[in-house]
């Protein structure tokens, strides 16, 4: 798992949140054949100014793609990084100014323009290599429908899953991430392929 991260951004010279990103596009564009995809992603506005300073310097901003099945992995990564780099254009821009400004009707049943978060923790861990596992909100209200965090090890990723058990079964959630993974190294392997011929059944699941 922890090559095909390696390879992927040695190829694309894309940063390993830029290859989460065009993963959890892809997987729910598989799962759901929505085009149009909104994400939410933690922004860091932590400067050499404050890097000393105890605080959250963090802003949560939408991250918008419109999924093309004809484009190759390779163009779908070039969008990737382009529209990551148009949407930190804005990254001290308030979240509510951005709902105003987009007049996104409010509701409290979700949240306002997306639904999942994804947040890339600085914070190194003790290394376990690349793990995946779900955390589940039994106990406290989920402020979104899913939250992946995708947690740094000395030399490997963690990527952990937060839910809402109210939206979710856990069968789900745990297909979710070893489709997350299986991406990732399926990916790695075929790096000229279309994004339309990627396919999330493994060999054995085409013959059952």
């Amino acid at each position: 798992d922890l090559k095909s991260l390696l390879t992927l951004q040695e190829r694309f010279q894309a940063s390993q949140f830029e290859i989460f990103l065009f993963i959890m596009n892809t997987l729910i564009y598989k799962t759901t054949m929505e085009r149009e995809i909104v994400l939410g992603f933690a922004n860091s506005l932590r400067t050499l100014k404050t890097i000393n300073t105890v605080g959250c310097f963090a802003n949560t901003l939408p991250f918008f793609t419109k999924y093309d099945p004809e484009l190759t992995i390779e163009d779908f990564f070039r969008k990737i990084k382009d529209n990551l780099a148009q949407a930190r254009k804005y990254g001290s821009v308030p979240f509510e100014r951005i709902v105003d400004h987009l007049k996104v009707e409010r509701s409290e049943a979700k949240t306002p323009i997306f639904q999942i978060l994804l947040v890339m923790d600085s914070n190194l861990i003790q290394d376990k290599g690349f793990n995946h596992t779900k955390e589940e909100e039994s106990e406290v209200l989920a402020k979104y429908d899913q939250t992946w965090y995708f947690r740094r090890t000395k030399e490997n990723f963690e990527v952990v899953l937060e839910y809402c058990t109210d939206l979710y079964y856990e069968s789900t959630i745990e297909y979710m991430l070893e489709k997350f993974v299986f991406l990732l190294n399926f990916i790695a392997e075929n790096l000229q392929m279309e994004l339309k011929d990627i396919c999330l059944l493994t060999c054995q699941e085409k013959n059952e």
